[in-house]
């Protein structure tokens, strides 16, 4: 399923150029978030599937964000939101659909969704607030660490 969601990722990826700066640095934030997700789920003490389903909602987080950037060269969210934008592409065009089942695809649309919102809505179950939440805290984590570098 890993291996699957990779092939995935890097087949629509490969729509876009990644000799643009802004776009080779959200594809290499995508897999520091997916390697992120997949420690912490384990530390977490998730089930081996569970670890799987938040590395592929961590590699897919900010899958909106390459459409956003190649029509905007911007990462404003005032142009278009990039967590709503990824939701609708994985709706859509079902880029997971064949490798993960209902409840593991519902756990990453909405991760994906409202990992950049301020905040998570009230009607998620707990199980969609946890892998939600463990991928803003993934997301934040990396994105203060470049600023450390």
């Amino acid at each position: 399923m890993k291996n699957d969601a990779i092939k995935i990722f890097e087949q629509y990826i490969s729509k876009f150029d990644l000799n643009n700066e802004k776009i080779r640095w959200k594809y290499l934030h995508s897999y520091r978030v997916a390697s992120l997700m997949e420690w912490l789920a384990r530390k977490l003490k998730l089930s081996k599937n569970d670890v799987i389903v938040a590395y592929i909602l961590g590699l897919f987080h900010d899958i909106g964000r390459f459409p956003q950037l190649d029509k905007f060269d911007s990462y404003n969210d005032l142009n278009i939101d990039h967590g709503d934008l990824g939701y609708k592409i994985l709706k859509e065009e079902g880029l997971l659909d064949k490798i993960l089942d209902k409840k593991a695809l519902e756990d990453v649309v909405l991760g994906v969704k409202y990992h950049n919102k301020y905040e998570v809505e009230d009607d998620l179950t707990e199980r969609e607030k946890l892998f939600t939440n463990i991928v803003r805290d993934a997301d934040k984590t990396d994105i203060l660490y470049l600023y450390t570098i």
